[in-house]
């Protein structure tokens, strides 16, 4: 048993230290040079405030913008080993889905990507102590470094010791949608979402299909779980989770840009099945659903976007070019 946890371990740790140097020594991607031009840019280029302050610090101390992401690498992929570490049994199975669904498209979204590891350490406060101050406070730190973390906010209201009262959770939904209708347009504009919104305009029918897949994939887990009644906080909080992420649907309707949410409903449902994928009544349910979100994952994310994001992790390596050209 101990040299099994003691390779395992070795794993995880060599797939964490691949990972990292495919993203801390990346040379080029499909949004390096707007990185680049942020980085050295003397505060004309209009970005959240936090992900500046960091860049003007780190410039301010003499860094070039490579060893900025060499940094910037090292602490996001340790806050996501964090997650990981804490909400999986099986960490070698859920970071290889990891690896192979969501990493080529994460290390490209740097500001994304380092936002969306403080929300994680966020939902360990929440899902683990309870701790609803602290997990606003860390939603405030990843909204500074990229507003796409105001969205989960929605979570602070979500119980976390029994399953939604479903007619509660209709009243709420319906009110929030009446509320939103009212707001949304002087929000987006007052946060500068409107014109960025527009850049990146829907099509009814694209936000209707990725409406549709969130529901699917949202409604069979919650199935599962309750079918199986599985009933202990980890069971509450994914079912909980689910429910309350199809407040996300309307956002679809907003902008292309907004159906990256669903990567990270996605995120959290394949580690938590991921726990489940060995045991012999519970695999196929968990092998299809991790299957189906890995393609779905890649057409929709990372086959469109190849030659900007999974071709540079190889060929656009600095530690690699030797071995390319």
């Amino acid at each position: 048993m101990k040299k099994e946890f003691v390779l395992n371990r070795f794993i995880f740790i060599f797939i964490f230290i691949f990972i990292f140097i495919l993203y801390g020594f990346n040379g080029w991607n499909g949004d390096r040079d707007a990185y680049e031009s942020i980085f050295y840019s003397d505060g004309s280029i209009v970005v959240e405030k936090g992900f500046s302050w960091l860049a003007d610090k780190f410039k301010g101390y003499g860094f070039n913008y490579q060893e900025f992401q060499l940094i910037i690498s090292c602490v996001s992929l340790l806050l996501l080993y964090s997650y990981i570490n804490k909400n999986t049994n099986n960490r070698n199975i859920f970071l290889l889905f990891y690896v192979f669904c969501f990493f080529p498209l994460d290390y490209v979204l740097v500001r994304n990507f380092l936002s969306f590891c403080i929300c994680l350490i966020a939902f360990n406060f929440l899902q683990h102590k309870e701790d609803k101050f602290s997990f606003l406070v860390l939603l405030l730190v990843a909204y500074l470094i990229h507003q796409s973390a105001l969205c989960f906010i929605i979570f602070v209201f979500m119980p976390l010791n029994n399953v939604l009262n479903l007619k509660k959770y209709f009243v709420f939904g319906f009110i929030s949608l009446f509320v939103y209708f009212f707001v949304k347009d002087s929000l987006f504009e007052i946060m500068g979402l409107k014109e960025h919104f527009e850049i990146y305009a829907n099509s009814v029918k694209s936000a209707v299909f990725n409406s549709f897949v969130h529901f699917l994939f949202s409604i069979s887990i919650i199935f599962y779980v309750l079918k199986n009644n599985f009933l202990n906080k980890k069971d509450i909080f994914i079912v909980n989770f689910n429910l309350i992420s199809m407040g996300f649907l309307i956002f679809y309707f907003e902008s292309e840009i907004l159906i990256r949410l669903i990567r990270f409903v996605l995120f959290f449902n394949m580690c938590y099945l991921s726990n489940f994928i060995f045991l012999k009544k519970n695999w196929l349910f968990c092998s299809a659903y991790m299957f189906f979100s890995g393609c779905y994952l890649f057409l929709m994310f990372l086959f469109p976007t190849l030659e900007l994001s999974v071709y540079p992790l190889i060929f656009d390596n600095l530690l690699f070019r030797g071995v390319f050209y």
